[in-house]
């Protein structure tokens, strides 16, 4: 049996086929055997773009929101992923890994892949996902780099005189 190198899944049946396949069952309401259903783990490089939940063919990936709206991240249903690996190809940070599930370690249900907290922006008052102690939206940071670039490139060079 080989393997596709970019999920490292086994490859039984082309792609397509099996993603059809896979598909026809859903749409029949037959969820996946747990141990055909594949692992998805999230490294550390994640920054929350949801990418992955909008390409998702089956939904498996979905963005969730706790019940207090106090948190928000990316949910896996194990037994609807069907490792197309459309996910993986759309991050941007390459922050997903899927792989054949290990000896004891199923994904079953909905795991929680990610959790990040929501604030609302000190500067522009719009809410956002941080993980860490972030005060400030992505667009204020971006836009407060600006600043700086631009505020030093018009001041560092105001005491030499012309070229």
């Amino acid at each position: 049996m080989q393997r596709d190198p970019r999920t490292q899944m086994p490859e039984q049946i082309p792609r397509l086929a099996r993603r059809r396949f896979f598909i026809k069952l859903l749409r029949r309401g037959r969820m996946l055997p747990a141990g055909l259903s594949p692992a998805l783990w999230v490294s550390d490089d994640c920054r929350n773009h949801q990418v992955c939940a909008a390409v998702c063919p089956t939904a498996a990936l979905r963005v969730y929101a706790s019940d207090a709206r106090a948190a928000t991240g990316i949910a896996l249903d194990a037994g609807r992923c069907i490792a197309c690996g459309d996910c993986t190809r759309a991050c941007p940070e390459r922050a997903l890994t899927l792989a054949a599930q290990r000896e004891g370690s199923a994904q079953d249900g909905v795991t929680v892949l990610t959790r990040w907290n929501l604030r609302d922006c000190r500067d522009c008052g719009d809410g956002f996902a941080d993980p860490g102690p972030g005060v400030v939206c992505p667009t204020c940071r971006k836009t407060r780099a600006l600043a700086r670039t631009d505020f030093s490139r018009l001041f560092s060079s105001a005491g030499k005189g012309p070229p």
